[in-house]
């Protein structure tokens, strides 16, 4: 066999290993880091970032601020004003709203571990690229 494409059969086998393990950790992740809600929150909120202030909210209220609701699907532009706000450049937040928009009313981790395993993947294959 040729060097390269051994190399290429020991690189495909290091990024299946990469999503294995981010896989097996990601099934037994509990719990969100301060920074996972504030991406659900400013990419599928309704409001922005903008809550009653002072009002009280129940636990459906603030849910529906998580998800991407009917009629929110591949909304970029509201993404785009919530994220001109921010620091951190917009197209990762992008990403995660179109992942979330496979999965509407419905809040889970997946959505935030299967845009971090596409993340990884391209900038995998980008190193892979520049690296030659």
């Amino acid at each position: 066999m040729k060097k390269q494409t051994v190399q290429r059969i020991l690189l495909l086998l290091l990024l299946v290993l990469q999503i294995a393990v981010g896989l097996l950790f990601a099934q037994k992740k509990q719990g969100y880091h301060e920074d996972e809600m504030y991406t659900y929150y400013s990419t599928n909120g309704t409001n922005g970032l903008f809550l009653p202030d002072r009002e009280w909210q129940n636990s459906k209220e603030i849910l529906k601020e998580f998800v991407v609701l009917p009629g929110e699907n591949f909304d970029y532009a509201r993404i785009k004003e919530v994220q001109s706000w921010d620091v951190h450049p917009p197209l990762y937040y992008f990403l995660f709203h179109t992942v979330c928009d496979f999965f509407p009313g419905r809040f889970s981790k997946w959505p935030g571990i299967f845009t971090n395993l596409i993340a990884m993947v391209l900038c995998f294959l980008l190193m892979e690229r520049l690296l030659k």
